[in-house]
């Protein structure tokens, strides 16, 4: 059932609030969505640290502060090529609330 993950993909970023914005530059404290296509055991939501990493499951830590969403896939793809045939990553940034104040450092978008 090939469009299984798609439909649940979906849903699932219409519910949490996430949405692609763009190629959006992704800062600290930032919840993003990763979906890895055809591989739903690897897609989950993390938060970027203050450090600017996240942590992700077969790669570890990776550096997603100051890469745009576009990028951060890239890189998420290339590493994972060793693991996954194809990797194919889409990279959604949670929306934050109207007025949520950003963290001490970290100016508003």
């Amino acid at each position: 059932m090939r469009w299984l993950p798609t439909v649940v993909v979906c849903f699932s970023s219409l519910v949490c609030g996430a949405q692609e914005i763009g190629n959006s530059q992704i800062r600290p404290r930032d919840v993003v969505h990763l979906i890895v296509r055809r591989e739903p055991g690897l897609s989950r939501v993390v938060s970027v640290g203050d450090d600017g990493l996240v942590v992700l499951p077969l790669l570890g830590r990776v550096s997603a502060a100051g890469l745009t969403t576009k990028q951060l896939a890239e890189v998420i793809e290339q590493r994972l090529h060793s693991f996954v045939a194809h990797p194919e990553i889409k990279i959604l940034i949670e929306e934050k609330p109207p007025g949520d104040v950003p963290a001490p450092g970290h100016p508003a978008a």
